[in-house]
């Protein structure tokens, strides 16, 4: 008990440490938070210094972590402004991903394994570039949307296939089980948007700041209602709760900017000031950081998943720029593209307890992730900022003149991730 408690405690403490080292590291190079985390992760855990060991309270938090981290990732996804070309080409891209990516799984590793690294290596991690995006005034842009489209197909679409592929069930029974959580969070989707908002709405701006919360409750009731039907489908619960984030988003679409902004302010700070840390440094504390460096092989898929990332996932993301850009343009739209993390952590944790990888082949496929997210969005701001040209007082606006509240895509619902 002593110990569990010693455990629960130092949490905070690798989170505010966690957010000064990212603010202290960011003046030399922009090295995104949870990439610290799971490194205090790693050094804090059995790895290294021992101080905490995983138990069931912290995987606990942790699985509501991952659950807030992607129902504020699926706010931000905006389908109506990616919808046509940028979508369809975003899709084309990820399938390209996807295939050659299972392929190589196939022959490296085996049938069994090739789910995993086909799932984990063709996802994006949309909600570590958009912040980066709004902060060089780029949101709102033809090259934002690409951005954003290759996101939102490379956090869903894995989703999907992890709860096709890695559900312990047969292919046919969980695309049964798939099209009927299809059907619901689409009904869903189409409730929210056709319910009278103007009520609501008031209602939301009338409790925001008093005990009864009612924005956040009804949040954390759509979240748990899906959540509890991926429970009972049998499918991964990560997708219940994008799906919530997108619903979400429907419910808020037309609410007066401040109010929504005041919801999204108390969503980040339940989930970024308290349980997306805890889910970032557990897997830190599960990183098999011996058995990754007492194998060479597992280096060497580590160093292989960080270029598969930029070459497999990265490249074919290139379908989705703007007509007439670039090559410049082109390759940091790859470059962003092939940023990933989230999932990589969610789909070989899953993989782990199912017992088909094991902790170093995850540590190894984490890895390259975290190479990911450390060199791609340095390699795509740079390239894209080369493409920018500098008007009048306003250097990084794609609008010239424009001020920050004035861009197109400045909106609610873009988290930021260090």
């Amino acid at each position: 008990m002593q110990h569990l408690s010693l455990s629960i405690a130092l949490l905070p403490i690798l989170a505010v440490v966690a957010t000064l080292a990212t603010r202290l590291i960011g003046r030399v190079a922009p090295v995104p938070l949870p990439a610290i985390e799971i490194a205090l992760g790693v050094i804090a855990g059995p790895a290294v210094l021992g101080l905490i060991q995983p138990n069931e309270m912290i995987s606990v938090l942790s699985e509501l972590g991952g659950a807030f981290l992607f129902l504020l990732a699926g706010t931000e996804i905006d389908v109506r402004s990616i919808t046509g070309r940028p979508l369809r080409r975003a899709a084309s891209a990820w399938v390209i991903s996807f295939a050659v990516l299972f392929a190589i799984g196939t022959v490296a590793a085996g049938a069994s394994v090739a789910p995993v690294v086909a799932i984990a290596l063709s996802s994006t991690a949309v909600g570590m570039l958009l912040p980066i995006l709004k902060d060089a005034g780029d949101l709102g842009s033809p090259f934002a949307t690409s951005v954003v489209a290759n996101g939102a197909v490379g956090e869903f679409l894995p989703l999907i296939t992890m709860s096709l592929l890695l559900s312990g069930r047969a292919l046919s029974t969980s695309l049964i089980v798939l099209i009927v959580f299809a059907v619901i969070a689409v009904f869903l989707l189409w409730l929210a948007n056709r319910l009278p908002h103007g009520r609501l709405h008031r209602f939301i701006r009338d409790t925001q700041h008093t005990s009864s919360q009612f924005a956040l409750r009804l949040v954390i009731m759509i979240m748990g209602v899906l959540v509890a039907l991926d429970l009972l489908l049998g499918i991964d619960t990560l997708l219940g709760a994008f799906t919530a984030g997108m619903v979400l988003r429907v419910l808020l679409s037309d609410a007066p900017h401040d109010d929504a902004a005041f919801v999204e302010s108390k969503l980040q700070g339940i989930g970024f000031g308290l349980l997306v840390p805890i889910f970032f440094i557990n897997a830190g504390l599960g990183f098999d950081l011996p058995a990754l460096f007492a194998s060479p092989t597992l280096l060497l898929i580590a160093v292989g998943s960080a270029l598969a990332l930029f070459v497999v996932r990265g490249l074919p993301g290139m379908l989705t720029a703007p007509k007439g850009s670039s090559a410049r343009s082109r390759f940091a739209l790859a470059a962003y593209t092939g940023t990933a993390l989230p999932i990589i952590v969610a789909a070989s944790s899953l993989a782990v307890s199912q017992q088909i990888i094991d902790s170093g082949m995850a540590a190894a496929l984490v890895g390259g992730g975290l190479i990911s997210v450390i060199i791609g969005p340095v390699v795509g701001a740079t390239l894209q900022k080369a493409q920018r040209p500098t008007t009048g007082n306003d250097q990084h606006s794609g609008t010239p003149g424009a001020s920050r509240d004035d861009r197109p895509g400045d909106t609610p619902f873009v988290t930021t991730l260090g």
